[in-house]
């Protein structure tokens, strides 16, 4: 299995170095070969498919500590080149704090990490000492299904991520990760016309991805509470997300319209420093004059 190999050279230059390009590298590795096992669950062997899917996805958690904590430290590093006076002390004071965090995930993931990975490769052995030799691949069958399937996640993603919320945002990169995952499988199974496909899917996914990666430093910012912090760092950030969530949904609704789906009216976002549309401000109707009841009319009518 060549998802197999990968994972375990990958493995093999994490243990050996640790650096930012190889964790990121296995992490990767992990997603793909997990799609390829639910892409050709028919013909693989039940038991020992579903033990390496627990060992890929153990591999991955692990290590997005470490995944997570680096991106941090270097959006960080990013504002400080873009940051002045007290800002950029501020963005100083919150990087130091992140590289704690940084080597208390690295030495975390180490100790667990060397212990843990070695067994993969067996694990990869008894999937393939199972396997039929005989066994067909339904691939007509899968590019129908499946790729029909992933498709329809992404778009309910899509509709559920057009409030721009955290959750529904990351969601949407999920699902837009496999949706790309499967489609580069079944080109390399022999699947033509989904270069296109696989470019478009690309480009949300790094778009939704940046949006990810500033919802974890603006989550750190909000934990960390540093002092002299007036709010100005987080209202930056938050800047800085929007216009990745207005290209982010811009490019859902790209998606989305040629499949025939509806476009919500709130897929649109203000990017900012453009002026918001003017709001009326409803009327409120004139209150009534109160009646008095029968009993108390003749009251009210008397001088």
């Amino acid at each position: 299995m060549r998802r197999g190999r990968e994972v375990v050279r990958t493995r093999r230059a994490v243990l050996d170095t640790w650096e930012a390009a190889a964790v990121h590298d296995l992490r990767v590795a992990t997603r793909r070969l997990q799609t390829a096992l639910d892409l050709f669950e028919e013909i693989l062997p039940r038991g020992p498919c579903h033990r390496l899917l627990r060992r890929a996805r153990r591999i991955r958690r692990t290590l997005g500590a470490i995944r997570n904590a680096r991106v941090m430290r270097d959006l960080v590093r990013d504002l400080e080149r873009r940051t002045t006076g007290a800002e950029r002390a501020l963005v100083k004071r919150l990087g130091r704090v992140l590289e704690v965090d940084t080597g208390a995930a690295f030495a975390d993931a180490t100790l667990t990490q060397r212990a843990g990975l070695p067994k993969i490769r067996r694990r990869l052995r008894a999937v393939l000492d199972e396997l039929d030799p005989a066994a067909q691949v339904p691939l007509r069958r899968l590019i129908r299904d499946r790729l029909s399937t992933r498709a329809a996640d992404v778009v309910a993603a899509c509709v559920r991520a057009r409030y721009g919320g955290t959750e529904a945002m990351h969601g949407a990169r999920l699902a837009v990760k496999r949706y790309r995952y499967t489609m580069e499988i079944l080109r390399e199974a022999g699947r033509a016309g989904l270069a296109a496909r696989i470019q478009e899917a690309r480009a949300l996914q790094e778009e939704l991805g940046a949006v990810h990666d500033l919802d974890l430093l603006i989550g750190a910012l909000r934990r960390v509470r540093l002092p002299g912090d007036d709010g100005s760092l987080r209202v930056l950030l938050q800047d800085k997300r929007r216009e990745h969530r207005a290209r982010a949904q811009s490019l859902m609704a790209g998606f989305l319209k040629p499949r025939g789906v509806e476009i919500p009216r709130n897929m649109a976002v203000k990017v900012p420093g453009r002026p918001r549309p003017a709001t009326k401000t409803p009327r409120r109707p004139e209150p009534r004059a109160r009646v008095p009841g029968r009993s108390g009319l003749r009251a009210w009518i008397a001088p």
